[in-house]
């Protein structure tokens, strides 16, 4: 099973789109985690730590995750990298089918996901989103965030 789903970054006072995807295979039984540099491990970690809060169990499989974000950002907004927890998070979910959508290939979403659970939505308002208002593609926001996107899903109703 294949997933994709495209992370907004916030970046220069911009949002900036990186691709995270993942896959499921037979293969030896584990989260792989690529492309976060040197967080790899603390984001691995901490997915697995979010999915055992929610009792969701991982099946005998291997779940790989990626992303296509340049190690120079990585290096420059370190900190702002945990804004690609949620989608990172999400793709996991869909592969273990643990959410009710069917294509995450046209989502955008950023946000954080807590050790308590908690799912923090990137706010939206604070952030030229100009180059994003025109899209097609499918926001998950949460309703604090009064989204002036086209297209959205409420984050609640797809976690709960």
């Amino acid at each position: 099973m294949n997933e994709k789903i495209v992370g907004l970054y916030p970046c220069s006072k911009s949002m900036q789109e990186v691709e995270i995807f993942g896959y499921s295979s037979r293969g030896i039984p584990g989260i792989e985690v690529n492309g976060f540099g040197c967080f790899n491990k603390i984001f691995k970690e901490k997915i697995i730590f979010s999915l055992k809060n929610r009792k969701i169990k991982l099946p005998l499989k291997r779940f790989v995750l990626s992303t296509t974000i340049p190690i120079q950002i990585i290096k420059k907004h370190h900190e702002d990298y945990t804004w690609l927890e949620l989608p990172a998070f999400i793709i996991i979910l869909k592969l273990l089918d643990s959410i009710p959508i069917r294509n995450l290939d046209n989502c955008f979403c950023s946000g954080k996901v807590n050790l308590n659970g908690k799912i923090n939505i990137f706010d939206y308002k604070n952030i030229n989103t100009s180059n994003l208002a025109n899209t097609k593609k499918t926001f998950l926001v949460d309703k604090k965030n009064s989204p002036n996107f086209n297209k959205f899903i409420l984050i609640e109703d797809l976690l709960n």
